[in-house]
């Protein structure tokens, strides 16, 4: 299919999400949303695990036009040297 079909799957995250600028206790994490609403809560989790059974940061944030429907959360109470999902 050419770029302009949106694989269903991957929706509202069709720009997928990114992570970068770690220190030792955050890391940004960054994302763009396609959705139709006026506003949309985005939920975010990190996890010590793949399976997400052990959540060790959560949160939620709104975005809307004003933002272009992107997301960034500073996500601290990290552990350095350690691997997050």
């Amino acid at each position: 299919p050419g770029r302009s079909v949106l694989e269903p799957a991957y929706e509202p995250f069709y720009h997928g999400v990114a992570s970068g600028d770690p220190l030792t206790d955050r890391v940004i994490l960054w994302t763009r949303i396609t959705t139709t609403a006026v506003s949309e809560n985005v939920g975010w989790e990190i996890a010590s695990d793949v399976n997400f059974s052990n959540i060790v940061n959560s949160g939620t944030i709104t975005t809307d036009a004003s933002k272009d429907y992107t997301v960034k959360v500073d996500a601290t109470g990290l552990q350095p040297n350690t691997w997050y999902y």
